[in-house]
């Protein structure tokens, strides 16, 4: 009531003073929205507002709101906590691409481990794991590490097999599969095999 019969009294000195009476109204209008605006900014600045964001899962998400909204007002005055729901696909929660078996998979960097004695072997294959395994564990023509390790071993070679194996890395790219090796070679530093030295890359400019 105070305010506007104050504006009244402004308005009034206004036209005495021969100022248009649309350009008083025009100002004055301008005043009362600013004014407005200044104090719903303030009522916000004053109320913080938290959000937390949720998945939505139906009639328990709308108990979990109204259970913080409860909360929020007994214990929390003046901060405003609103959740946000998300919705996701059904395809989400599952993969609808087939796991690739280990033994299947190829251009991998692997690591074999005695069941027996711990001696240990990296090496890499860009043939299919599988294939890789069993010359470790069985061809006799040109034969590996692992090979003759379970050979002068009667012990290690009936406790070991296909298990004592797993990947470790992989890549498409023959080049960077033989950079893995030669850096998992120097951090496991096999005892079967002699550790590879790390290539060397040149950069060209």
């Amino acid at each position: 009531m105070t305010f506007n019969f104050e504006i009244e009294k402004v308005k009034s000195f206004l036209c005495k003073n021969a100022y248009p009476p649309h350009l008083i109204n025009k100002q004055v209008k301008k005043y009362i929205h600013k004014a407005q605006q200044t104090s719903e900014q303030n009522k916000e600045d004053r109320e913080k507002i938290f959000f937390i964001k949720l998945p939505y899962i139906g009639n328990h998400s709308d108990a979990v709101q109204n259970k913080i909204k409860e909360l929020s007002a007994q214990l929390c005055k003046g901060i405003n906590i609103k959740l946000v729901f998300t919705t996701k696909k059904i395809s989400s929660f599952f993969s609808t691409k087939d796991v690739n078996p280990s033994v299947l998979r190829s251009h991998v960097v692997y690591h074999f481990t005695c069941a027996s004695c711990n001696a240990s072997y990296v090496g890499q294959t860009t043939r299919h794991f599988n294939v890789r395994v069993n010359e470790h564990l069985n061809k006799k023509s040109t034969p590996s590490g692992i090979f003759k390790h379970l050979g002068e071993n009667s012990g290690c070679r009936q406790a070991c097999d296909k298990s004592c194996f797993k990947v470790i890395d992989s890549d498409q790219s023959s080049f960077r599969l033989q950079i893995k090796e030669a850096i998992h070679n120097e951090w496991l530093k096999p005892t079967i095999n002699k550790q590879k030295q790390l290539l060397k890359l040149g950069i060209l400019v």
